[in-house]
């Protein structure tokens, strides 16, 4: 903080005198620096925020002060000060003057500067070396004060909830209040006696004013950046005073880790639900073990047999907000729905949280975890008996195992690892609805290659591949290998050309 008037008038070694106190506030403007002068018009060497102090040497002295000339010369001489934001003057006393002139002091009072006496025993250096002194120190001070905010800050991001913390961090440097909010101005956090009747006003005026920062009465609205400087939300902050350099300076540091903070959230948020999602899907694949024995970083309460699975559908986003954490559940997204397998105890309070949302959800009955891969079917057949959004396809209403026991039967010998390359160029050509050309550029083989290939897959298969019905049962056998295998491209891997 800056050395004020006040502060220099306050310095006991200096014992100088208040003989005009100013206007309202002259005493608390800020001092840049001391500036010594014995001309009548210093308007081309003073700067504003300056103290001029002067002996008087020049100007009107004892009968000649007090004269109509003498009061308009000290008239137009205040004048200039202030016209040039002089702060206060100081006047020196000695063989010139020994009191301040009644002229000097009248035309102070009228133009509202500060004026105060220097005896004649403090020498000019003096009070400039105090207010170098005094400069010197209050920058010490402000390099602490900005330290100390930086750390508390930078403290803050270690914290459990860390965006709660940073911004009751940043409420607690301002001794005011400090808000969270999204862009619009509805809050996601808050510390202090926030203003709420004023955020959404603040937020609107920031919006109109198309800047990174932007100031009220008492307030201050800073832009919080993710990624790529995509605007994520605001920092609001503010008390009953404007905020300072330092306290601005602090709201800036907390908008910025708040940045990094709610981005890295945000992406350990998303990397966990690719974990949810990819865990569930074995689970409904038949392979529990490794969600059953997950850390519980992925799933704080993994329930024990038996247990009870859910399908919820509706709105992607909505499903991912739904609160699960607080359960002993299991969750994930599976083909865009919500599947959730839970502990009998949790059904009710599940279903609550289900229908508050207005979701669509059927839940079985108790089974093992090694069961869920065939409750599964009988899950999703009664969620779509709830008629809930989306369609399912085939295979989702199908039990694995006889799913698989059909494909095997259907495509005979090509089911085997022997026959990859053709089984691979067989599916694809039926998912081109028999277009070879189509089939052979997916694959980056010659036309003739692929049609080799499934005259080759037909002798194998049969006269199934010559008749529509053939053909979708041979498109349904190679889409349950490729399930079963993972996922991998069409009914295994891509075949090498030749």
């Amino acid at each position: 903080m800056a050395i004020t008037v006040r502060d220099l008038l306050a310095a006991p070694e200096l014992r100088l005198v208040l003989r005009e106190p100013g206007g309202e506030g002259a005493l608390d403007r800020a001092v840049r620096w001391i500036h010594q002068s014995e001309l009548p018009d210093s308007t081309g060497f003073t700067e504003p925020g300056e103290v001029l102090i002067t002996t008087g040497a020049v100007l009107p002295q004892g009968a000649e002060a007090d004269s109509d000339h003498g009061r308009r010369l000290y008239a137009d001489y205040v004048q200039r000060l202030r016209d040039t934001s002089v702060v206060a003057l100081g006047f020196s006393l000695g063989p010139q003057h020994e009191t301040v002139p009644g002229s000097l002091l009248t035309a102070a009072h009228q133009a509202g500067l500060p004026l105060f006496e220097i005896p004649w025993a403090i020498p000019f250096s003096a009070v400039v070396k105090a207010v170098s002194q005094a400069q010197a120190s209050a920058e010490q001070a402000n390099l602490l004060r900005t330290n100390r905010a930086q750390r508390r800050l930078i403290g803050a991001v270690g914290r459990a909830d860390a965006a709660h913390a940073l911004v009751s961090t940043t409420a607690q440097i301002i001794d005011g209040w400090s808000a969270l909010t999204d862009t619009s101005g509805h809050v996601i956090t808050r510390a202090g006696a926030v203003p709420l009747e004023r955020l959404a006003e603040l937020a609107t005026v920031h919006q109109g004013a198309g800047r990174a920062s932007s100031f009220a009465t008492g307030a201050m609205v800073q832009n919080i950046d993710g990624v790529q400087g995509r605007r994520i939300g605001l920092l609001m902050a503010g008390r009953r005073r404007d905020l300072d350099s330092i306290e601005q300076s602090a709201c800036l540091l907390a908008a910025q880790l708040l940045g990094v903070q709610l981005a890295l959230s945000q992406q350990h948020h998303d990397a966990m639900a690719g974990v949810r999602n990819l865990l569930l899907a074995e689970v409904l694949a038949g392979r529990t073990l490794a969600a059953q024995h997950s850390d519980d970083v992925v799933w704080p309460q993994v329930p024990a047999d038996p247990v009870l699975l859910a399908c919820v559908a509706g709105d992607p986003r909505v499903l991912a907000e739904i609160p699960l954490a607080d359960l002993r559940v299991v969750w994930g997204i599976v083909e865009e729905r919500l599947w959730i397998v839970l502990a009998p105890a949790q059904r009710q309070r599940l279903a609550e949280r289900l229908r508050r949302r207005a979701l669509s959800f059927s839940i079985s009955a108790p089974c093992g975890w090694g069961d869920l891969a065939e409750v599964k079917h009988a899950t999703l057949a009664g969620l779509l008996g709830e008629g809930s959004a989306g369609q399912a396809s085939l295979l989702d209403l199908l039990p694995p195992r006889q799913a698989s026991a059909f494909a095997t039967a259907t495509l005979g010998p090509l089911a085997t690892a022997e026959f990859s390359d053709l089984l691979a160029t067989l599916g694809v050509w039926l998912d081109q609805n028999g277009s070879v050309e189509r089939a052979a550029e997916q694959l980056g083989v010659h036309r003739h290659t692929v049609r080799r290939r499934v005259q080759r897959a037909a002798t194998l298969v049969g006269p199934s591949v010559e008749t529509p019905q053939g053909r979708h049962e041979l498109w349904f056998a190679c889409e349950v290998l490729r399930r079963a295998r993972g996922g991998a491209d069409a009914s295994g891997p891509r075949p090498a050309a030749g």
